[in-house]
């Protein structure tokens, strides 16, 4: 009986060793799995987030091609808006001289109107705004001073109390500042 308790014994020690090398081998297998699904994911992360940096990317072309083509057109719009503005110039000088103008025949006159009212409706088309400066304080980044007039008022000091040439504005940005008259307070 000793003789087949020893065996058992070291059979059972035998298998037990069989089994902790194959567990010992699972066990490396394991982490080589492990370790290469730690890689995977890693990977997966990066390649994400390569993605993800790349797709934003396009989008930012896209909006800085997009503000380029409205920049641009813009740009275009202002240089043919500017070449217009000699016109309407004329067209106030012509109404400024009543005299002349009411000696013109009066179909004339209306259909002169009629076409400056075109002309401006076309302008607005375009959000241009004509600047009034008429009574406001000075600013040398709007307007343009071609003179200085003398005055006894002193709340007109530093104002706008006459317009000398008419100025416009684009999309809130200055095309032509109007030419103006400034008052300066003498006290």
């Amino acid at each position: 009986m000793s003789e087949d308790t020893n065996n058992n014994s070291q059979n059972e020690q035998e298998e037990e060793v069989i089994f902790e090398e194959e567990m010992l081998g699972e066990t490396d297998k394991i982490k080589k799995i492990k370790a290469e699904l730690k890689n995977c994911k890693k990977e997966k992360q990066e390649y994400l987030n390569g993605w993800q940096r790349c797709q934003a990317d396009c989008i930012n072309i896209k909006k800085r091609s997009d503000e380029e083509k409205k920049d641009f057109s813009s740009y275009a719009v202002k240089g043919f808006i500017e070449d217009l503005l000699p016109v309407l110039d004329s067209f106030d000088m012509a109404f400024k001289d009543t005299a002349s103008w009411e000696s013109v025949p009066e179909n004339w006159r209306k259909g002169v109107e009629y076409i400056r009212t075109q002309f401006q409706s076309v302008l607005d088309t375009y959000n241009v705004k004509e600047i009034v400066p008429l009574g406001e304080k000075f600013d040398p980044s709007i307007h343009h001073s071609s003179e200085v007039v003398e005055t006894d008022k002193e709340e007109e000091h530093d104002i706008v109390v006459g317009v000398l040439q008419k100025g416009y504005e684009h999309n809130g940005k200055v095309i032509r500042p109007p030419n103006v008259k400034v008052g300066n307070y003498t006290g």
